[in-house]
């Protein structure tokens, strides 16, 4: 995708902010001239039009280059938006994924994959969270006067509401670790996944280390740590660097992971026991892996 591509995608975006004020306007019942919605309507219908027809010219050169139709579609949307748009839609998405994968009780758990939670410390801390939000929407609805803000508040909170269980479930029990004989997947929030291969893996073993700050995904040098419960509890060496994809459009090259595991000496037996080479080494930091200062 060329700069040039880059800064046509943005484009049509920035007709958005003026469709919204003038829906703003009808809504409170100002007056907006009739010429001006004739606009702006014609403006999003364009600007779809155009978007619609880049989509379709970077699908068919994702096809040509040999990816599938699901796959060149993702890739054409990639190039379509702006890469801080497009990982707004990764979230959201994300949000609807967790938030109906959890209420169905179907995690995303492929055929084959032996799957470790790592959401339980805090869970009930961040239920408690989300317990407080309903009871605050019940009581803005209430404290406010009736009209347009009662509900334009009701309608925020409760899709505050949404997001944050959408976040919980999909961050949670809809994504946990996973292990095959394809190698491991580690989770991180909603759209972090880490492919590790099984010939990357040189040894596990379990040691528990505190990691500062709040930051769920944490690098130093080398080292790529997975946090959740203040810290990580299961150690992976990796036999050369693995070339790791961030939020934000990060990315890194790592020789060791930290991740936390609900209960790491079952996925560490796991590990083991599809692999075979990974060896469980002591407690203690052992030559070989980064060290963490």
């Amino acid at each position: 995708m060329t700069r040039r591509d880059q800064a046509r995608s943005w484009v049509p975006l920035l007709i958005l902010p003026l469709e919204l004020a003038v829906l703003g306007a009808v809504l409170t019942g100002a007056a907006v001239p009739v010429a001006l919605r004739i606009a702006t309507t014609l403006a999003v219908l364009a600007a779809v039009v155009f978007e619609f027809v880049q989509y379709l010219r970077f699908h068919r050169q994702h096809r040509r280059a040999g990816l599938s139709f699901w796959p060149a579609s993702r890739a054409a949307i990639g190039d379509v938006l702006p890469g801080p748009v497009m990982n707004a839609v990764r979230l959201e998405l994300g949000i609807w994924q967790g938030l109906i994968r959890g209420v169905l009780r179907r995690p995303d758990i492929p055929i084959g994959a032996t799957a470790f939670t790592h959401h339980r410390a805090l869970a009930p801390v961040r239920w408690i969270g989300a317990t407080v939000l309903v009871v605050e929407v019940a009581v803005v609805h209430i404290v406010v006067p009736s009209g347009i803000l009662r509900w334009l508040l009701l309608i925020v909170g409760l899709y505050s509401l949404i997001w944050i269980l959408g976040y919980l479930l999909g961050s949670g029990t809809v994504r946990p670790h996973l292990v095959s004989t394809q190698g491991l997947v580690l989770r991180c929030g909603l759209t972090t996944d880490i492919t590790v291969p099984a010939d990357l893996i040189a040894y596990t073993r379990t040691a528990r280390h505190g990691q500062a700050g709040t930051a769920t995904i944490q690098v130093d040098g080398e080292l790529l740590s997975l946090v959740d419960n203040g810290g990580t509890n299961l150690n992976i060496g990796l036999t050369a660097p693995l070339h790791v994809s961030l939020p934000r459009g990060r990315s890194v090259h790592v020789t060791g992971i930290r991740v936390w595991v609900d209960d790491p000496a079952a996925m560490l037996d796991c590990i083991r026991r599809i692999h075979g080479a990974g060896i469980h080494l002591p407690a203690e930091n052992t030559a070989g892996e980064p060290r963490v200062t």
